[in-house]
């Protein structure tokens, strides 16, 4: 009786547990599939950008990961990455910057290029207003 006892409580503790175990975010999971872009390659890309950036002008900011509510057509080619600037009409904020990664040829010919913009926020966690 007591081993049962045991037992119930390691698989009560296990699965109040469980859902701590799962460290990865759905967009790290998503790889995509045969018609679709798998939005880690886009968070890839985009973390690949700032990490760029940030040796060439010795800061520190993040990218933060693309909506997991996008879906875009599978590139042909390998995805790139530029700065956007986005205009937000805010008085305190007027704009931000974010980055843009895009395709230019997708698999199927019929489809248009693609852009899939990516927050960016500095140390303090506030938006990026410019760019060096």
């Amino acid at each position: 009786m007591k081993n049962f006892i045991r037992i119930i409580m390691v698989l009560l503790l296990s699965l109040t547990l469980l859902p701590f175990a799962q460290a990865q975010t759905f967009v790290k999971q998503d790889y995509g599939n045969d018609n679709i872009e798998g939005l880690a390659y886009i968070n890839n890309k985009a973390k690949q950008f700032i990490n760029q950036y940030n040796q060439q002008h010795h800061t520190n900011w993040q990218s933060l990961e693309p909506s997991a509510k996008v879906i875009v057509p599978k590139c042909a080619v390998p995805l790139k990455a530029k700065w956007e600037k986005v205009i937000l009409g805010d008085d305190h904020i007027p704009h931000k910057y974010v980055i843009a990664v895009y395709c230019e040829k997708m698999r199927d010919p019929k489809q248009k290029k693609w852009s899939v913009r990516v927050q960016v926020c500095d140390e303090q966690s506030e938006l990026i207003t410019s760019i060096k």
